[in-house]
């Protein structure tokens, strides 16, 4: 069945009706500026559904200020957020993995959701083991060539079910120092959240309406990952 623009959805070889944009097709009756207008009013909802395209999550890579993209390992961390926007909220939460693999109790290294957070005990919903907050993993550090990075994230991506912005930062100071401040003063994160500040750091986003764009086109996830941290 046509729709109100008089423009259907067919197969090849349909009589009576010719090819018009990609699989759509029209009928003889409809004119060549009714399709033009047909063709507008798609492009149009496309933009629209693309500037309602909010994320869930938000992958954030934060680089020090020794940071390469020609080969050599660059230390960096990556932190998932949950977004505020999705409930048309305010800031975002910032999300831990279960500690159960890298503390030898299990093999989960699920995401907790933000709901589940914010108690001196967790439990993970996933594995259904219950642990101190303090337990629970929070920043990811690594120090990769940036091809490793790009899979790191592309990684991550996948575990966060293909609903994410990914998110660059460069900070100005050496994020490692900056940690090992954190540690040493147990000061809960005022370093941490100085460096983060707007005069310390240049700041990039990939969104999610973009990456799933460039993947309708044909593209990569990896290599747009790679390209985007590369840029």
């Amino acid at each position: 069945m046509a729709n109100r623009l008089g423009v259907k959805q067919t197969t090849v070889g349909t009589p009576g009706f010719r090819q018009v944009m990609g699989d759509l097709y029209a009928s003889a009756a409809v004119t060549d500026e009714q399709v033009a207008n047909a063709k507008k009013d798609l492009e149009a909802l496309e933009k629209q559904a693309a500037s309602k395209c909010v994320a869930f999550y938000k992958i954030e890579v934060q680089f020090g200020k020794n940071h390469h993209i020609n080969g050599t390992p660059t230390y960096g961390m990556v932190t998932i957020w949950e977004s505020g926007t999705k409930l048309h909220g305010g800031g975002d939460s910032l999300l831990y993995v279960c500690p159960g693999k890298s503390l030898g109790k299990n093999e989960c290294e699920s995401v907790i959701p933000d709901s589940v957070n914010g108690r001196s005990v967790v439990v993970c919903p996933h594995c259904y083991t219950s642990w101190k907050n303090v337990e629970l993993i929070g920043q990811h550090y690594y120090r990769l060539p940036i091809q490793k990075w790009a899979e790191v994230i592309y990684r991550w991506f996948l575990r966060l079910n293909l609903n994410a912005d990914i998110r660059v930062k460069y900070f100005y100071d050496d994020i490692r120092a900056i940690t090992a401040k954190e540690k040493e003063h147990h000061i809960g994160g005022d370093f941490l959240e100085r460096a983060r500040s707007s005069d310390q750091r240049i700041s990039r986003v990939y969104p999610l309406a973009n990456i799933l764009k460039d993947v309708n086109a044909g593209a990569d996830i990896y290599n747009r990952i790679l390209a985007f941290l590369k840029a």
